[in-house]
């Protein structure tokens, strides 16, 4: 399916044509939302992919690829090891002038950089030499254009090779569901809301089996208490 399939069928169920330049251009807006939204539900396995970063001596801060959206690990392919994922809080209690090198065995996020708007991580210890550390992320989408300028997705691509097809279905329920409310049909955008969510729900359960991903993703250090702990009250004697 492309996007002009996708955009010409959800016009379709809100009562429109995409022969409309206007519709068209609205319903590719729409698209870009919902694919955000749906993006972001889930760290999905169909958007994993592999970037490398290369350490450099005596250099301790890295910016990942402008496509991240969410890493999930690291590893140091030179000296052959999984590298752990560490708060900065962590951090400050080990190191705190970050003075420490040697071969970088732990990756620390550090948010995303305010020029670039990419990801940004320190390696620790500091590196003392060259390392190749390749490292999975989820990717962000590119932008839906219709002429596929600057690296976005084009009208007439194939949108196989980005998504599953019932996420180009959830798509086509989004740009309806959109419309719908634009016109202040909100049963209509009830229903094509339902849809969409039916869509997404059986995507997520060929997630849950896939190659039995348990979702482990950056989350807390194995040393760190968990945001909740249990109330023991003192006994009285």
């Amino acid at each position: 399916m492309t996007p002009t399939e996708v955009m010409t069928i959800g016009l379709r169920r809100a009562g429109l044509t995409i022969s409309a330049t206007q519709f068209a251009d609205n319903a590719r807006d729409y698209m870009n939302i919902q694919m955000a939204e749906i993006g972001a539900s889930t760290e999905w396995q169909w958007s994993e992919t592999e970037g490398t970063l290369t350490a450099v001596n005596g250099t301790k801060t890295y910016s990942l690829d402008s496509d991240v959206y969410a890493p999930i690990s690291f590893r140091n392919t030179t000296d052959n090891y999984p590298m752990v994922v560490k708060t900065t809080t962590w951090l400050d209690t080990a190191d705190a002038d970050q003075s420490d090198t040697g071969p970088p065995t732990i990756i620390v996020p550090i948010g995303i950089n305010a020029t670039t708007g990419y990801w940004e991580v320190i390696m620790h210890p500091t590196p003392t030499g060259a390392a190749t550390i390749p490292y999975r992320y989820n990717k962000i989408l590119p932008l839906f254009t219709s002429n596929g300028a600057s690296s976005t997705i084009a009208d007439s691509a194939d949108l196989d090779v980005y998504m599953p097809v019932i996420i180009q279905h959830a798509l086509i329920y989004g740009v309806s569901q959109m419309y719908h409310a634009e016109k202040g049909d909100y049963e209509g955008e009830d229903r094509e809301r339902r849809n969409k969510d039916t869509s997404i729900n059986a995507s997520l359960a060929v997630e849950g089996r896939a190659f039995a991903n348990q979702r482990v993703r950056f989350g807390r250090p194995d040393d760190t208490l968990g945001r909740f702990e249990f109330y023991n009250p003192p006994v009285l004697s």
